[in-house]
């Protein structure tokens, strides 16, 4: 009797243990936000990462994979490289303004959403699906209208079983207003809150309060000292001209992060993950701007180089290792990551760029 008691005890801690290690497994620990500008900003992942931190909940890494100006078109081609080479646990997908207010039909944005979440279903990852932001007034047809793409996407939602974050609903639903920027179309930071908030149900954590205020650390990898060239004269930016260019005085000393100013609090926002912002200011305007850095190794490393803002190239020790040219890569920070090989002892990096931009190296794909 006591060795039956022994093994019903056993039997049920397996069991335990099993169920324990299938919840975990559902849990998201790579997501991956599909979208337009609304996304580009990123600020409604912060915003959620922060919320989970605070409540003391996991938090998963989240990748932007946001265009501004994208349609649910124009994200089909890009699902590989933006969304499937991290593999993740999970994507929330967000796209109808755009399509509506280009024209696209409600047919042809059913038919490509449609697509989208066929691709999602043969690499068995699982969506959290959204309905659109909202416009102002102003827009008053094209408000409207938004309303039938976004029946269409709580119709898919229904359809395939996915749940549905209702951004829609609890921006037009907001006591201080729909919490829009001047353009009656972006977000300000109250209406990405309600964004968040939406997301926050359909994730499942309807019990997790939306941060009052933004707490923004610096992206990994970053590097933090530069030499800055603004330059103004026609070049053809061949390995050989980029890597003739030589520090000297006429190039200025930069540092990271940059002195806070009064800015709106996107810009500050984006000044906080140390974007570099004011390349302008600081060194006169240019027709571009080269910056140059030397990162040492201590042996051969495999690294990745991450863009964002207005970065257009890279240069490591004399040779182009990647430039935007017919990229659609958005302002997102991230937009392309990078492998290259770092050398064992000093590793010459000049990147080319407008008179923003980011760049970090990190040894993870998914930071």
């Amino acid at each position: 009797m006591h060795m039956g008691r022994f093994a019903s005890s056993a039997l049920l801690i397996r069991l335990m243990t099993t169920l324990a290690l299938a919840e975990e497994s559902k849990r998201p620990r790579r997501v991956v936000c599909i979208g337009d500008s609304i996304i580009e900003g990123h600020t409604y992942p912060f915003l959620v990462q922060q919320a989970l931190r605070e409540a003391g909940k996991d938090v998963p890494v989240f990748i932007n994979a946001g265009v501004g100006g994208d349609t649910a078109g124009g994200m089909l081609p890009r699902l590989q490289i933006d969304v499937f080479d991290f593999n993740p646990n999970l994507a929330i997908l967000s796209t109808a303004i755009n399509d509506m207010s280009t024209g696209v039909s409600l047919a042809d944005f059913e038919a490509n959403y449609r697509k989208i979440i066929e691709a999602h279903r043969a690499k068995k990852i699982p969506l959290l699906l959204c309905t659109s932001s909202t416009l102002a007034p102003q827009h008053a047809e094209a408000f409207e209208r938004l309303q039938q793409y976004n029946g269409i996407v709580r119709a898919l939602a229904k359809e395939f079983d996915y749940p549905l974050a209702e951004v829609y609903d609890t921006m037009i639903q907001s006591p201080a207003g729909l919490n829009l920027w001047e353009d009656g179309a972006h977000l300000n930071f109250e209406g990405y809150r309600r964004m968040t908030r939406a997301v926050l149900d359909g994730l499942g954590h309807r019990d997790v309060p939306v941060p009052e205020q933004w707490k923004i650390a610096p992206e990994q990898g970053l590097i933090i000292k530069w030499q800055i060239l603004p330059y103004n004269e026609p070049i053809d930016l061949t390995d050989a001209a980029v890597a003739a260019l030589k520090p000297d005085d006429a190039w200025k000393q930069y540092e990271l992060p940059e002195a806070p100013v009064d800015l709106i609090w996107w810009a500050r926002q984006q000044q906080s993950r140390c974007v570099a912002w004011s390349l302008a200011a600081k060194f006169g305007p240019a027709r571009r701007y080269f910056s140059h850095t030397i990162l040492h190794s201590t042996d051969d490393e495999k690294v990745f180089f991450n863009t964002g803002a207005g970065l257009g190239g890279i240069f490591l020790n004399g040779e182009r290792v990647w430039s935007s040219q017919g990229q659609a890569l958005g302002w997102r920070m991230g937009g392309r990551r990078i492998p290259v090989t770092l050398h064992r002892g000093q590793n010459v990096v000049i990147l080319e760029s407008g008179d923003k931009f980011f760049f970090s190296v990190t040894k993870n794909h998914d930071w």
